[in-house]
């Protein structure tokens, strides 16, 4: 095994290892549920996501969620998918985050973080610095933050819930 070969690390979502898969037939399907205006005039939408798949003559579909940076003009910045069974674990996630946020709201801190980081390392969640608070998502994973105010993450989790419902509706199962 060369050197390079060791460091590629496959990625974590179901998701993310059928859209680098190769010698099938894929059909992506999208459908934007919520977008949420940023502070500094970026955007993060929340997406249901249908992946068919063709391969050996059957066919098989998957659900997941979408998260989407765009910037400041509406152009796509950065993404990230979510498989089906996080969108539950992101929703929790972000009612611990706030609980959290919370207790923190009138408390003076040096500096405190706290996040979820899904499998394909995408991160949502906030920074607690002196009296202040600000929430942010990593949809790349890749450290280029998209801030929000603290209650945003709210709206996030109404979205998310609303893609979750929409994505069962269309038979998507955990």
């Amino acid at each position: 095994m060369t050197e390079v070969q060791k460091t590629i690390t496959p990625p974590g979502t179901e998701i993310s290892k059928l859209l680098v898969s190769r010698g099938i037939l894929r059909f992506r399907k999208f459908g934007e549920i919520g977008k949420i205006q940023c502070l500094l005039n970026n955007f993060l939408t929340v997406s249901t996501l249908v992946i068919s798949f063709e391969s050996g003559g059957s066919t098989e579909t998957i659900h997941g969620i979408r998260l989407e940076e765009l910037d400041e003009e509406g152009n796509p910045d950065d993404i990230c998918f979510l498989d089906f069974k996080e969108g539950p674990e992101l929703v929790a996630a972000i009612d611990h985050l706030m609980g959290y946020a919370k207790e923190l709201s009138h408390e003076y801190q040096e500096y405190i973080e706290a996040d979820y980081v899904s499998l394909d390392g995408a991160r949502i969640g906030f920074y607690h610095s002196g009296n202040d608070q600000t929430a942010f998502a990593d949809v790349g994973g890749d450290g280029q933050l998209v801030y929000m105010q603290i209650h945003q993450l709210l709206e996030l989790k109404e979205h998310l819930k609303n893609t979750i419902a929409a994505l069962e509706a269309g038979g998507a199962t955990v």
